[in-house]
């Protein structure tokens, strides 16, 4: 059994998980996909238009010059997903790490890495999720920012993401937009608080996992040297009340049944 791919997990309380199996394997038959080849932070969501599940992943070659998305899609959210193609957005932008941002219209929003890391764009995607539309714009021009997680609270919209350190963690970056996700983004500085906060505990931000109305930061915990032996961290995201700043900290053990105080 080829267990190279992207694997899937499901769980109905987020603290027991089933493993779903390898719903998108490698193939020699796509060359995307091939064990010489780089697939990173897979991103899915649902399109209520097509009733479909659309996958978008960064793939790329192994010096990192290809600078691609991939997209699959599928009727099921385990899976199996059906690879499309890749390509560069936005008339050929460099796609490196990326996430998708489903807004409560249904608009979706792809924020990557670009520029060989010096801007994140963000493209407004079609209706079917299946490709840019023809607006994108620039932020963080010259900051060098990496790993994007994209979340809305109260009609504001929030970044966290990371500085350009390879697999080595750094201080975690924060952002907001007050009215419109294409901004202006105001940047907030670093959210983590305590030990650990200089290299985000030692991880850098893959997604934001809304609650109710609360919300779970995961992070990579990454192996540089066995990178199949990385792990994640997941934390409780809370918001500084004077500031409405989102705020990190530590904990040896928590659950989301239990909110620490």
């Amino acid at each position: 059994v080829d267990l190279v791919g992207i694997s899937c997990y499901k769980s109905n309380d987020i603290l027991n998980w089933e493993y779903r199996g390898n719903f998108l394997p490698s193939s020699i038959e796509i060359d995307d996909l091939g064990r010489d080849k780089v697939v990173e932070r897979p991103k899915v969501v649902y399109n209520e238009l097509t009733n479909k599940f659309v996958m978008w992943m960064h793939v790329d070659s192994m010096d990192y010059q290809k600078a691609n998305c991939g997209i699959a899609i599928s009727d099921y959210p385990d899976g199996p997903f059906d690879y499309i193609s890749s390509f560069r957005p936005d008339d050929g932008q460099m796609c490196r790490d990326l996430t998708v941002f489903v807004d409560d219209d249904k608009k979706a929003y792809l924020f990557t890495s670009s520029e060989d890391n010096a801007a994140m764009h963000i493209s407004e995607l079609t209706d079917d999720y299946l490709s840019t539309a023809a607006t994108y714009t620039r932020i963080f021009i010259g900051r060098y920012m990496e790993a994007p997680t994209v979340f809305k609270r109260d009609g504001k919209y929030y970044f966290i993401g990371s500085g350009s350190t390879a697999w080595e963690p750094n201080a975690a970056r924060s952002a907001v937009a007050s009215s419109s996700i294409w901004g202006p983004w105001v940047e907030l500085g670093n959210p983590c608080r305590g030990d650990g906060a200089y290299v985000t505990f030692h991880s850098q931000p893959t997604y934001i996992l809304p609650v109710g109305d609360r919300f779970i930061f995961i992070a990579d915990r990454w192996n540089g040297s066995n990178l199949s032996d990385s792990r994640y961290v997941w934390l409780p995201l809370f918001f500084d009340g004077w500031t409405d700043h989102p705020v990190l900290r530590w904990y040896d053990e928590w659950s989301p049944s239990a909110w620490p105080a």
